[in-house]
C-alpha cells in the first residue's frame, strides 16, 4: 500500500510546483500546466486500479489458504481413518488365520445328489421325469402342515393360514404326479400319485429330506414289497371283464394301496413313520398323505341331507343324472334308492330326528364302507330297471362313492 500511495504523494509535490510557476510565470506555462494535470489525473486512476486489484488478490490468497487449511485438516482424519482400518483388518486377518489352522480338516465333498428314481422300474420310465428331490422336499413340509390343520380342527380353530401354506406345496405334487399320468396305472392323478412305484421313492425322498433316510436294509425290502405290489396291480387291472363295475374297480384299487401303505409302514421305524404321517392325521381324507384316502378324496360325492326323504331326493337326483337314466323311470330308481338306504348301518347315514350333523374331517374307512354301499346300489338299479344301452354301460362306469352328510337342522 505504501508503494501505491507514492507516486500520488509526489504527483501532489509536482501539482503545487506547477501551480507555483503558473502563477509566477504568467500565461506562457498555461498549457504546460494543463498537460501536467491530465498526467497527474491518470496516474492517480491507475493508482486506484492498482489498490483495487491488490485488495481482490489479496481476499483470494485468504480465501485459498482457508481451502487448503480445510482440505489438509481432512486428508489427515482420512489418513488416520485408513490407519485404524487397516489396523482392524490385519487384527482380523491374524485371527482368521489362527482359526484356519486350528480348525479340523473339512470332509471330503459329498457324491452328487441322485438322479432319478430311488428305485426304477422298466414299465414306468416316465418316473425319470419327475424331480424326486423336490418331492421330497414338499413332502417332508406339508406333512406337518397336515398335522396343524387336523389339530384345529380338533379344537375348531382357524385354519386359513395353514391351508394356504399347504396348497403351495401340494401344487408341486399334483405336477410331479402330473408327469407320470397315463404311464403309471390309476383312477385320475391321485391314482397314479399313490402306485406303488411311485410312493415308494416318494416314501424315500421325503425321508431323505427329513434326514431321516432309509437304511440299507429298509431300501431293500421297500423295494422287494414295490415290485410285489406292482405285480399285483398289473394282474388286477387285467383280471376285468368287460362288464366289471368301475365302482369295483376303484374299491380294489384303493384296497391296495391300503395294503400296500401297511407293509411299506411296517418296513420303517416308528420316528421315520410318525414323521411321514404326524398321528394326528393318521386316517383322515386329505390329511394322511400316504394312505388311500388321497384317493377316495377324488372319487367321492359327499350327499347332504337333513332327514330320510331329503337324502332320498337327494341320491336319486345325483345318480339320474350321473347314469343317464331316462326320465319315465324316475320312480322306479326312487324305490331302489328308498330300500339301499334303509339297510345303510348308522355307521354310514343317521336319519332320525336331533341326530347332530357332520362336523370335522372324513375318515378314511368311513368312505370305504360308503364305496362299498354305493356299488350295492349301483348294481342293484342296473339290475331293479333292467338297464340297456347308454344307461347299463354309465352305470357300470359309475366310479363315484355317494357319501351322506347329515347337515344341520335349521
Amino acid at each position: 500500500r505504501r508503494a501505491t500511495e507514492r507516486p500520488y504523494r509526489c504527483g501532489a509535490e509536482l501539482a503545487i510546483g506547477i501551480a507555483s510557476g503558473w502563477w509566477f510565470g504568467g500565461a506562457s506555462s498555461d498549457r504546460v500546466a494543463a498537460e501536467h494535470v491530465k498526467t497527474i489525473e491518470k496516474a492517480e486512476h491507475e493508482s486506484q486500479a492498482a489498490t483495487a486489484r491488490v485488495a481482490e488478490h489479496e481476499a483470494n490468497v485468504k480465501r485459498s489458504m482457508a481451502q487448503i487449511a480445510d482440505l489438509d485438516m481432512k486428508l489427515r482424519a482420512a489418513q488416520k481413518e485408513a490407519g485404524e482400518l487397516k489396523a482392524a483388518l490385519d487384527e482380523r486377518s491374524a485371527a482368521l488365520g489362527a482359526a484356519l489352522l486350528s480348525a479340523p480338516k473339512a470332509p471330503a465333498p459329498s457324491a452328487p445328489a441322485r438322479k432319478g428314481p430311488r428305485f426304477a422300474f422298466e414299465q414306468f420310465a416316465k418316473l425319470g421325469d419327475v424331480d424326486w428331490k423336490g418331492v421330497g422336499e414338499h413332502l417332508n413340509a406339508i406333512s406337518p402342515l397336515c398335522g396343524e390343520i387336523a389339530a384345529a380342527m380338533e379344537t375348531g380353530a382357524d385354519t386359513m393360514a395353514a391351508q394356504g401354506k399347504a396348497a403351495q406345496h401340494n401344487g408341486f405334487l399334483i405336477n410331479a404326479a402330473i408327469k407320470i399320468v397315463g404311464q403309471v396305472p390309476g383312477t385320475g392323478v391321485n391314482g397314479s400319485f399313490t402306485h406303488p412305484a411311485f410312493q415308494s421313492n416318494a416314501i424315500a425322498s421325503a425321508l431323505d429330506a427329513a434326514g431321516k433316510p432309509l437304511t440299507a436294509d429298509q431300501a431293500v425290502a421297500l423295494e422287494r414289497l414295490t415290485r410285489e405290489f406292482c405285480d399285483e396291480d398289473a394282474r388286477r387291472l387285467q383280471g376285468y371283464s368287460e362288464t366289471a363295475f368301475g365302482m369295483q374297480k376303484v374299491i380294489d384299487e384303493a384296497d391296495l394301496r391300503r395294503r400296500f401303505f401297511e407293509a411299506a409302514f411296517a418296513a420303517l421305524s416308528e420316528d421315520q413313520r410318525n414323521t411321514l404321517t404326524p398321528p394326528a392325521t393318521k386316517g383322515l381324507i386329505g390329511l394322511d398323505l400316504y394312505s388311500e384316502g388321497l384317493l377316495w378324496a377324488t372319487v367321492m360325492r359327499p350327499v347332504q341331507y337333513k332327514d330320510a326323504a331329503g337324502l332320498t331326493d337327494a341320491v336319486t337326483n345325483a345318480l339320474q343324472g350321473g347314469l343317464k337314466i331316462p326320465k319315465e323311470q324316475t320312480e322306479a330308481l326312487r324305490t331302489v334308492v328308498t330300500a339301499w338306504q334303509r339297510d345303510l348301518p348308522q355307521s354310514v347315514v343317521d336319519t332320525s330326528p336331533g341326530a347332530a350333523p357332520h362336523e370335522g374331517p372324513l375318515r378314511v374307512d368311513s368312505v370305504r364302507l360308503a364305496a362299498t354301499k354305493t356299488l350295492v346300489l349301483v348294481q342293484s338299479i342296473v339290475t331293479e330297471l333292467k338297464l340297456e344301452g347308454t344307461a347299463a354301460v354309465q352305470a357300470r362306469r359309475w366310479p363315484t362313492t355317494i357319501l351322506p352328510m347329515r347337515g344341520s337342522d335349521e
